[in-house]
């Protein structure tokens, strides 16, 4: 009887090991990847999300969510489902968004977070003309400019953002591997800085966002604009 035991007790011991190894795994309330440093952290409040893959998954959003702070400031909604992780002072994040968007204002953004009042977002969204247009936001104490850069030509487009230092750029590709840069900023509120996704249905009745070939560094961009 000793020698089962004995294998149980080394069972026991080996599981924290795995917890520490970065193998692709999902909770109610977070998600870790591969293709992470870190674990996404997750809201189940507002949606819900599945992995599928080492460098993907599918983040869904309810109804009535959205992340929109107006011009002038005379209207702002935060309720939407994010999947962040913290960030460092240099890094790119890439991923491929493909929105199953059916409803207009449906879409799901990169997303870089400090609290509800500061972010900023490349969003992938439906327009009233059934276009997908690409566009970006940089909110600031719950003061926002609006960016609309150009419609999509398909149902999915690559993303990413780069850091390095104050200087961050936003970035889309057709294939994931030539970039164009849509527009450079420094961000004003970076202490705990977060970095991720989050998908929107403001006016639907919820949407998947399909999130793939998702991919970090932890390094500054050389070329200013590709991001790389």
């Amino acid at each position: 009887m000793l020698q089962p035991i004995i294998s149980i007790l080394l069972a026991a011991i080996a599981l924290p090991a795995f917890a520490a190894h970065p193998e692709t795994f999902a909770s109610e309330d977070s998600l870790r990847l591969k293709a992470l440093p870190r674990a996404l952290t997750f809201d189940p409040s507002k949606g819900n999300l599945k992995a599928t893959s080492d460098d993907g998954f599918i983040l869904h959003a309810n109804k009535n969510t959205d992340l929109y702070s107006f011009v002038d400031s005379s209207f702002y909604v935060h309720q939407v489902p994010m999947a962040t992780f913290p960030a460092g002072e240099q890094f790119i994040l890439s991923a491929r968004l493909r929105p199953e968007a059916k409803a207009l204002f449906d879409g799901g953004a990169l997303l870089l977070y400090t609290d509800s009042s500061n972010w900023a977002k490349l969003l992938v969204e439906r327009m009233d003309d059934g276009r997908i247009m690409l566009g970006s936001s940089l909110i600031t104490d719950r003061v926002t400019d609006d960016s609309y850069h150009r419609a999509v030509n398909a149902p999915a487009v690559y993303v990413k953002v780069a850091r390095s230092g104050n200087i961050f750029g936003f970035y889309f590709s057709e294939d994931g591997k030539k970039w164009q840069i849509l527009r450079t900023f420094r961000y004003r509120r970076p202490q705990g800085l977060r970095i991720g996704f989050y998908a929107q249905s403001p006016k639907g009745e919820g949407m998947d966002l399909h999130i793939t070939d998702v991919k970090f560094r932890a390094e500054a961009f050389r070329d200013f604009y590709s991001g790389e």
